[in-house]
């Protein structure tokens, strides 16, 4: 499983907190009205982040472990209608539940899954908790906006937050967290099929990147520049094939450095030996320096083929160290490098070097790991 880190000053706050809440179990087997049907009156959808501002620290790390992460917010504007206010005069509270019902519907329908297309396997999608936390009153005319986001996964739910705004004001309205379960024929929980769960990690990892590389790119006006650091390792060639697939769109007007560093020659075991010529020492040097470059060469290759024109670079000295110091030499604005998540035992290159740019490089790291 695809397993994502971030390190970054890049956070999100969410919606002021508000003074009173309700909350609504429901946890009997669903009848076929808790199947997230369809409304009709809403109008607009747009992919967007909630405000994002910036912290001083590059330590703030964003983990996307089996499902869990921060992903974008799909934004879906209402207005009330006259036929769902109460007595006084304000939206019925219930009402609430099915403006979030109809936004979690048209996020699901954003990744790629149809309820409906569900049902008809004979399998069920249903609501098994809700949970709001109302802060406001709407009243006629008021336009809204819902914007909702996957939360977390677990084997057989998806976790759901949403966030109610008044427009234009921008005014919050409601909070609500939402789990949605997957069904068998039997009502019995079952596990999330796998190319549903791979459309919605999918669906997060890419808002999350995008949102992360907009943050440290917002700014200044100067070419924003990425850097994928390499090895000849199968986890740093997958990690740079993840960033052209899924930072494609984003990283194109950028410059994009794929770097990588060579450890020294030890030259002294070899002056020590009687293997130690002169021109021997320089033949490894020299068969050192081209391994390099058949390496950025054969990266570069990769990035045309994803239509991304890219420089590379190699210096000689401990990699991690050279990583650090050519990001702060070329001002750059993201690093991307590969990570096999081993042990601390077992951590080669990529395990150690990762480990050390997250907490000495002087830009946000983005840690790719592909699982064993």
């Amino acid at each position: 499983m695809l397993q994502t880190f971030i390190s970054t000053g890049h956070v999100i706050t969410p919606a002021t907190r508000a003074t009173s809440s309700s909350t609504v179990f429901l946890r009997h087997p669903p009848s076929n009205n808790h199947l997230l049907p369809p409304t009709n009156h809403r109008r607009q959808l747009k992919l967007r982040s909630l405000t994002t501002p910036i912290k001083n620290s590059n330590n703030f790390s964003i983990d996307l472990k089996s499902g869990t992460g921060m992903s974008g917010f799909l934004e879906v504007e209402f207005d009330v209608r006259d036929y769902e206010l109460d007595q006084y005069g304000v939206v019925n509270n219930a009402i609430y539940a099915n403006y979030c019902q109809h936004s979690r519907r048209q996020l699901m329908e954003k990744i790629g899954i149809n309820i409906d297309t569900i049902a008809h396997t004979g399998n069920a999608v249903a609501l098994s908790e809700l949970s709001i936390k109302y802060i406001a009153p709407l009243r006629i005319g008021d336009k809204f906006v819902v914007r909702v986001r996957i939360s977390d996964t677990s084997a057989a739910r998806v976790y759901f937050e949403h966030f109610i705004f008044k427009i234009p004001n921008e005014e919050p309205i409601l909070e609500a967290r939402a789990t949605v379960v997957w069904l068998d024929k039997s009502y019995r929980p079952i596990r999330i099929p796998p190319d549903v769960r791979s459309r919605i990690v999918q669906f997060i990892r890419h808002d999350m990147a995008e949102e992360v590389f907009e943050a440290a790119t917002m700014e200044g006006n100067m070419k924003n520049k990425v850097m994928v650091a390499i090895d000849e390792s199968e986890y740093s060639q997958y990690a740079l094939k993840w960033a052209l697939e899924t930072l494609a769109s984003t990283i194109a007007d950028c410059e994009v450095v794929i770097y990588t560093a060579r450890a020294p020659v030890d030259i002294g075991y070899l002056y020590a030996s009687s293997w130690g010529t002169a021109e021997l020492i320089k033949e490894l040097k020299e068969n050192d320096k081209k391994a390099a470059l058949d390496l950025l060469n054969k990266a570069k290759a990769t990035c045309a083929d994803y239509g991304i024109t890219a420089e590379g670079m190699t210096e000689i000295g401990d990699p991690k160290v050279a990583i650090c110091n050519a990001i702060e030499k070329l001002n750059i604005q993201l690093l991307v490098v590969g990570s096999h998540g081993r042990g601390a035992v077992t951590r080669a290159f990529l395990g150690s070097v990762s480990n050390y740019c997250v907490n000495h490089a002087k830009c946000p790291v983005l840690v790719v790991k592909k699982a064993d």
